[in-house]
Parts: C-alpha cells; structure tokens; sequence
C-alpha cells in the first residue's frame, strides 16, 4: 500500500523479518500446486472469441500475478509493517493492510526453526492477509466459474479446473484467515508448515 498522511510511526507494527518470511514462504509452499496449475491452464492455447471471455482470462491471469507478487513480497521486502487501512477519512472496520519497504532482498535459506504467533500479533496478520488474498483470489474464483458454464467444452474443462485449484487455495488458506494463533516450523529441508489454532466465538455476555 501507499504510504498515508494519516498513519504515524506509532500506528505501525514492524513484523520480524524471520516471521514475516517464513510466513510468506510456507503460504508459498503450501499454495504452489495449485497456483502452479492455474497459471498453467491461463497459458493453454485455447480458442477463445468472446471478448468477455478473454477479459476474465485476462483479469484472472493479473489476479494471479498479484497473489504471486504479494506472497513475493512477504519473502523480500527488507521491512514489512501492519498498517491501519483507512477508508476515507477512517478505519471504519478495524482493517490492517501490509506496508513493505522499497529495498528487496534475495529469500533466505530456509533453517530448520519454529515461531510461535501470539493472538495479538496474528489477528492483525489475519485481518491484512484477508484484505490482500479475498479480493484478488475471488476474481479467480467468480471468473473460472462463469467459464465452467461455457457451451464450448474446452472453456468449460479449463474453467472447472482452475475453479477446482482456486478452491483448493481457499481451503488452505482457510485456517490462516481464521486463526487465534500462529505456529509455523521448519526441517531441514526447508519444508515449511502453518499450524494454526482457531478463533474461539465469542461469548455472550450474561
């Protein structure tokens, strides 16, 4: 996000390098099979005519680039922040967003190691991630689906399988986006996982 007049040193939150990356890249690994296969089937050659098929091809494949980009950006930023996100003139709903610094690094070597997320911490992570991935994997979502609908059999076929990877996706990212806690860990050989404990509802008050 731009940098807003109304956000002060104060209102940001600096996310540990070491979190913040092994954060991107086990979001990245646990992703890839079915980003991978999306961005396959957006390169097929398939006839497509209708021009409002080829803006959904279009908006999905930027879709994808933004999703790929933003998780990137979490495994290279030097510095990343929470920030507030306003809309207008405040922050009506309680939303981060994620602030990164121009200056980009190479992706560290995975170590063996295991981060724990406290609740304060992750809720803010979870409210910034949900504003970054909702939007962007929603337009793969809705656009594979109309496609899955198309009279041409192979329109369909290619929309029916990026809309079965986009599910997956959300699957996956599910725990994330609705987590109290966050643990990732690290073997040896670089695997990384997200164990995640889940938001507990709130109780009613007597």
């Amino acid at each position: 996000m731009e940098q807003s007049e109304k956000l002060t040193p104060e209102a940001k939150t600096l996310i540990p390098r070491d979190v913040i990356r092994a954060l991107g890249r086990g979001i990245r690994q646990s992703l890839a099979p079915h980003t991978q296969v999306i961005g396959e089937e957006l390169q097929k050659d398939v006839s497509i005519t209708d021009d409002k098929d080829k803006t959904r091809i279009s908006d999905m494949q930027n879709a994808l680039d933004k999703t790929n980009g933003f998780i990137d950006d979490l495994e290279t930023a030097e510095q990343v922040f929470i920030v507030p996100f306003y809309t207008g003139s405040s922050n009506l709903f309680g939303l981060y967003d994620f602030e990164f610094s121009s200056e980009k690094t190479a992706k560290d070597t995975p170590e063996a190691d295991t981060i724990d997320i406290d609740a304060a911490t992750t809720a803010k992570l979870r409210r910034a991630l949900n504003h970054n991935l909702n939007n962007t994997l929603g337009k793969i979502t809705g656009h594979s689906q109309l496609l899955s609908f198309n009279a041409d059999s192979d329109i369909a076929n290619l929309g029916e399988i990026i809309l079965s990877n986009a599910d997956h996706i959300q699957e996956r990212l599910k725990p994330i986006l609705n987590a109290e806690t966050i643990n990732i860990t690290t073997d040896d050989l670089g695997n990384t996982r997200i164990r995640t404990t889940p938001l507990q509802p709130k109780k009613e008050k007597e």
